[in-house]
C-alpha cells in the first residue's frame, strides 16, 4: 500500500484482491483471536511495516545505485545498528562456534539483501509484495525442522492462500510484461 504514496505506482483491482488474499493468509496462520498476540506478534507487525518502508527505499535506490553499494551499506548500517543494541543490553563474548554461526548468517543475510534488492530494480514493489508473505510459509517450514512446531491447519491453508496469490500476481505480471513487449513492438 506505501507503494503508491511514496512511490506513485498503479495498483490494479486484481493485484489489490491477490495482495488481500495474501494478508488473509497471513491472518490465518497467525490467528488473530487464539490467544497467540503477544510480543512477538506485535514485533512481526512492527518488523513488517518497517520491512515495507525498506522495500520503498531499495525501490528508490536502485533506480540510481549498483545493488552491491546498496548491499553494503544495508547491511553495514544494520551492523552497527545490531552493535549498539548488543552493548547496550549487555555484551557476551562469542564461543567458537558461535562465530561460525555468525559468519553463516552474516553471508546469507548479505545474499538475501542482494537478491532483494536486484527484485526491486527489476519489479514494481506492490507486485513483489506478496512474496514477501512466503516468509511465513518458510518461518512455519524452518519452525517444524529445527524445532518440532507442528503447524495447525489454519497454517496450512493460510500458507495456501499465500503462495495462491503470489503465482497469481507473478503470473499476471507476466502477461502484462509480454503484453506490454508485444505492443512496443507492433509499435516500432
Amino acid at each position: 500500500m506505501l507503494s503508491i504514496f511514496l512511490l506513485g505506482e498503479a495498483i490494479g483491482l486484481r493485484r489489490w484482491a491477490a495482495v488481500i488474499a495474501g494478508f488473509i493468509g497471513v491472518l490465518l496462520i497467525a490467528r488473530p483471536g487464539a490467544g497467540t498476540w503477544d510480543i512477538g506478534v506485535v514485533a512481526a507487525a512492527g518488523s513488517a511495516f518497517t520491512g515495507a518502508l525498506v522495500v520503498i527505499w531499495l525501490r528508490k535506490l536502485s533506480s540510481s545505485e549498483r545493488s552491491v553499494t546498496i548491499g553494503i551499506f544495508y547491511n553495514n548500517l544494520g551492523s552497527l545498528v545490531c552493535l549498539a543494541w548488543v552493548l547496550l543490553s549487555g555484551w557476551l563474548t562469542p564461543r567458537g562456534d558461535d562465530l561460525l554461526l555468525f559468519l553463516g548468517f552474516g553471508l546469507g543475510c548479505g545474499m538475501q539483501q542482494w537478491l532483494l534488492t536486484v527484485s526491486f530494480r527489476y519489479a514494481e514493489a506492490s507486485l513483489l509484495a506478496p512474496f514477501e508473505y512466503l516468509a511465513m510459509v518458510f518461518a512455519a517450514i524452518v519452525g517444524f525442522l529445527f524445532w518440532g512446531e507442528v503447524p495447525v491447519l489454519t497454517t496450512w491453508i493460510g500458507a495456501g492462500v499465500i503462495a495462491a496469490s503470489g503465482i497469481f500476481i507473478f503470473v499476471r505480471g507476466q502477461k502484462r510484461t509480454q503484453a506490454d513487449k508485444s505492443d512496443g513492438a507492433v509499435r516500432h
